[in-house]
């Protein structure tokens, strides 16, 4: 049976985990919330010379991550924040620190412990599909004119 949640339930609910946060940046209002599906090619390209730093780390070291994987940082940082490159490029240090620190707190638990893990089983699967369909399609063309040369 469907039991509705009570609107005043659902309210509590909301004020507990709120769809999203915002916080003001630069003079600006800049929402906090976790990734949407559109960002998710951008936000993989840039995540992903960093990750292991997500993945294994007790503990988030921000600056370490700037210091090795700037550009990647800020890349990352344009996407989840929704805001121009040029916008986060003039941002004071201390700016961007809070606003990384704010975002990847925000998608902390959606980069490392759903979409890391599940980046290894689609490689696996799409390198198993591609396999099954090159032994499909047999020999190809070069490979035959290649051995009719030769015969």
């Amino acid at each position: 049976m469907n039991n509705p949640i009570p609107a005043a339930a659902a309210a509590d609910i909301s004020a507990v985990i709120p769809e999203y946060q915002s916080i003001f940046i630069a003079g600006q209002e800049v929402i906090i919330r976790q990734i949407r599906i559109g960002q998710l090619p951008a936000v993989l390209r840039a995540v992903q010379p960093l990750s292991h730093m997500l993945i294994q780390a007790d503990a988030l070291d921000i600056k370490s991550m700037l210091m090795l994987y700037a550009d990647d940082c800020l890349t990352l940082l344009q996407v989840l924040a929704g805001r121009p490159r040029e916008w986060v490029d003039a941002l004071e240090v201390d700016d961007a620190i809070t606003l990384f620190s704010a975002l990847l707190e925000a998608n902390l638990d959606f980069f490392a412990r759903r979409v890391l893990p599940l980046l290894p089983q689609v490689m696996g699967q799409l390198r198993g599909k591609a396999e099954q369909l090159s032994t499909l399609a047999g020999p190809t063309a070069s490979k035959a004119s290649s051995k009719m040369a030769t015969a």
